[in-house]
């Protein structure tokens, strides 16, 4: 709910943006007082917080009574959410919300949404580098650095400085096994939350960088 309504916020006030023109076609259909196309993709419809997403999303096109779905790629994959974002593009939508696999990938792609008058806001995995007109959900940098404090408590690796669950060998051999890291590069939040957990005053010495 709170993103939608970060959207049409966006939407609403696209108009009076010293930077950013609404399209002609989206303000004929708002002066008629139609529902909203609104399309929000986020970076890979398979995993385990898609379904709360979803049905937070189906909630919100009730509520709003608008054309609100919810689309992504099966898999985080840049290039796929890329060529549906861009199909919706050419289609003609009202407004997109965002979340990226990858802000480098997505930022081109987010910019030309909002050069042809589609508001375009970010949800969950910002996208810093784009021209956005806003952004709703949290700090994955900081949400990494809690998550690795609150294991370090937990685990009580403070008191126990050779702490590991694993070593860092098998840890590793591990990971290789996993056949989505053989595949695929992480994920912009993955990287973003991995990074501040591997720099935590308390887990730095203890995990290897």
């Amino acid at each position: 709910m709170p993103l939608f309504c970060t959207l049409l916020t966006a939407q609403a006030r696209a108009e009076e943006s010293s930077t950013f023109t609404l399209s002609s076609a989206i303000k004929e259909r708002i002066a008629k007082e139609s529902g909203p196309v609104i399309r929000v993709s986020y970076h890979d419809v398979s995993n385990e917080f898609a379904p709360f997403i979803k049905k937070g999303v189906e909630k919100a096109a009730t509520d709003f009574k608008a054309d609100v779905t919810m689309v992504g790629p099966v898999g985080a994959d840049a290039e796929k959410q890329v060529a549906e974002i861009e199909s919706l593009i050419q289609k003609g939508v009202d407004g997109l919300a965002i979340s990226s696999v990858s802000t480098d990938a997505l930022a081109p792609v987010i910019n030309r949404a909002l050069a042809q008058g589609i508001p375009v806001v970010t949800y969950n995995t910002d996208n810093p580098t784009s021209k956005r007109l806003a952004f709703a959900g949290q700090d994955l940098v900081e949400s990494g650095r809690i998550a690795g404090k609150l294991l370090a408590e937990t685990l009580g690796w403070m008191q126990r400085p050779n702490g590991l669950l694993i070593g860092r060998r098998e840890r590793a051999r591990r990971l290789r096994s996993i056949p989505e890291l053989k595949s695929s590069p992480p994920s912009t939040p993955v990287r973003n939350r991995s990074k501040s957990i591997r720099r935590s005053k308390m887990l730095c010495s203890h995990i290897p960088t």
